[in-house]
């Protein structure tokens, strides 16, 4: 998908720029085609997508996960993409259910997502085969389909995450 980035780059006030890293002070990426480039782009929601398993979780709970989801939300993603990797995790079925599905929208992984997936998602060919076995393949095709999906559920940005990982700012 094209898309026009725009990137400021600053040092840290008070660090040596010639041992310190740059950091990003200003950035905006959007889609190519509500803007032409040279135009300012605007910064849209977010979604957050993310495979979950918590079937062989300790004690079967799914207590991360729910924290996981509340503080993503509270930090102002708009939709959070569960795609849960087994239809019998009642636990991670449980902790998703315990937020609107207006923004937590819940996948499970069957014949109907793979369906989904191999008519959105243009890598499905090359993935398929290695889904039943790898992770990663599945968590990319999960992406894929998230950012097929941004559009109509009014995102921008689709950040992908582990449910072990959090998106920290300091606001």
């Amino acid at each position: 998908i094209p898309f026009c980035g725009r990137f400021r780059w600053s040092h840290l006030p008070g660090s040596d720029t010639s041992t310190k890293q740059p950091a990003i002070v200003e950035h905006s990426v959007c889609s190519l085609s509500p803007v032409s480039i040279g135009e300012p782009c605007s910064v849209g929601a977010a979604l957050i997508v993310s495979t979950v398993s918590f079937q062989h979780s300790p004690g079967g709970s799914a207590r991360p996960l729910e924290s996981f989801v509340r503080y993503h939300l509270r930090k102002g993603f708009a939709r959070i993409l569960l795609v849960i990797d087994d239809a019998s995790d009642s636990a991670a079925l449980g902790a998703a259910r315990m937020f609107p599905s207006s923004r937590v929208i819940v996948k499970l992984r069957s014949d109907a997502l793979y369906e989904e997936q191999r008519v959105l998602c243009a890598s499905f060919a090359k993935l398929e085969p290695l889904t039943k076995v790898d992770v990663s393949a599945r968590q990319m095709l999960d992406a894929e389909l998230a950012m097929s999906l941004a559009p109509d559920l009014g995102c921008s940005w689709v950040v992908c995450l582990d449910s072990d990982e959090l998106f920290f700012t300091r606001q």
